[in-house]
């Protein structure tokens, strides 16, 4: 019985820690969408 706590305490964090990660992943991906943007607008305006 404690294991299984344990265990299901242990799943909880890493969920927590992958959705964090998914986090980080989709700011980067629109940071990255935002700079080719402004790279296009800038050789369109060139």
């Amino acid at each position: 019985m404690p294991e299984f706590i344990s265990y299901s305490r242990r799943q909880k964090a890493e969920g927590r820690r992958q959705e964090a990660g998914g986090r980080r992943q989709k700011a980067e991906g629109r940071r990255q969408k935002a700079e080719g943007r402004r790279q296009k607008a800038g050789g369109t305006r060139v």
